[in-house]
């Protein structure tokens, strides 16, 4: 059901959320001395999230699947023949680790 939200909100995702520098910075060009915080853009926004679950959550619940997708056993069976993590996937987790904590949560 996540998955489906995001998909649903891709498009100003890429815009305005989560203060990205594009929309942030169309948004100073107008207004010189805007600033806002990650918790006042979530108040803003709040609403808004609320609503995109709820409507994921009436739209799956309108479209049922008829048959089961996968079952345990099929996913379990799955998971054991990836294997073990080798060197590479390794790498990009350390990696992907750095990043993420270069992440700084921002005032524009």
């Amino acid at each position: 059901m996540l998955i489906a939200y995001f998909a649903m909100t891709i498009g100003a995702t890429v815009f305005l959320g989560p203060l990205t520098s594009l929309g942030v910075g169309v948004i100073q060009t107008i207004y010189e001395n805007f600033t806002i915080t990650y918790l006042e853009y979530f108040t803003h926004n709040a609403p808004f999230i609320i609503y995109g679950f709820l409507v994921t959550f009436i739209l799956f619940k309108i479209f049922k699947q008829d048959q089961q997708v996968a079952s345990k056993e099929v996913l379990t069976r799955e998971y054991k023949d990836l294997g073990g993590i080798n060197l590479k996937e390794k790498k990009l987790i350390v990696i992907f680790v750095v990043l993420l904590l270069n992440i700084r949560p921002l005032s524009y």
